[in-house]
């Protein structure tokens, strides 16, 4: 009966090796599994998605950004990538014109919105456009004209690119158009713009990484993403320039 029983029986060694249906399942599964969760490759319009919804951190957002204070700062909340009046009534959290907007609380007078015009605008539209053109030295791979288009120090002497020099500009000129005298509290636009501004600051500096690299890329990519941030920025301060203050800014395209 024993022999009969170690004929009929494999090796011990065996019933440890040998797969079951049932192992052969779990690793099929497992392996499936395994494979779902890799990453898979974003496609180039994820990848731009991404650079607005990257994670941040508002305390210390809040300390490195170009212009404090900004509307992530404040409320924690990320501003659309693409802002327009729409935003406003589909996501009410992200009212830019204040809660009582029906009346003079938020009401800039004409004559200081003209002053912040007079005195801005010109450095800002020089700005605007030396971004414009940074497309097309990314299309040339020009890449020493696109580090001189982004440059904090064209030539040693502490001077800023047109590009860069919008930045701040563009920061002040929010707080003269979008501020009223009569409510200083209610800062809720400007801080919108400023978020805006510091998004561009972050693409100039993703710009300025592509061109160390010559990365064709990143590069477009970046500036298709600056290039977002000040539409949704020109968005929210042209609905304060009316005739009596200047010409609205023209969006940058395309």
């Amino acid at each position: 009966m024993l022999l009969l029983l170690s004929l009929l029986l494999p090796p011990s060694g065996a019933l440890r090796l040998a797969p079951t249906a049932r192992t052969d399942r779990r690793r099929l599964v497992t392996a499936g599994l395994a494979a779902a969760t890799l990453p898979s490759p974003m496609s180039a319009e994820q990848h731009v998605i991404d650079l607005n919804l990257r994670r941040r951190d508002a305390m210390t957002y809040g300390s490195t950004a170009l212009l404090p204070g900004d509307f992530y700062f404040l409320y924690n909340v990320v501003p659309p990538r693409k802002f327009s009046p729409a935003n406003v009534v589909q996501q009410p959290q992200w009212n830019a014109f204040g809660s009582c907007v029906e009346n003079s609380c938020t009401y800039v007078p004409i004559s200081q919105r003209y002053a912040a015009y007079a005195k801005y605008s010109a450095r800002l539209s020089y700005g605007l456009r030396s971004f414009q053109e940074i497309r097309q030295a990314i299309e040339r791979a020009d890449w020493e004209a696109v580090r001189r288009a982004v440059s904090r120090d064209v030539d040693g002497s502490n001077r800023p690119a047109p590009a860069v020099d919008a930045l701040l500009k563009a920061g002040l000129l929010a707080s003269q158009m979008l501020v009223s005298p009569n409510n200083l509290r209610e800062k809720k636009e400007a801080a919108l713009a400023n978020f805006y501004v510091n998004e561009v600051t972050f693409a100039l500096e993703l710009l300025e990484k592509a061109a160390a690299e010559g990365d064709v890329t990143e590069a477009q990519l970046a500036w298709d993403f600056g290039k977002d941030s000040w539409n949704s920025y020109l968005t929210v301060v042209n609905r304060a320039i009316v005739p009596k203050v200047g010409e609205k800014f023209q969006q940058i395209s395309p």
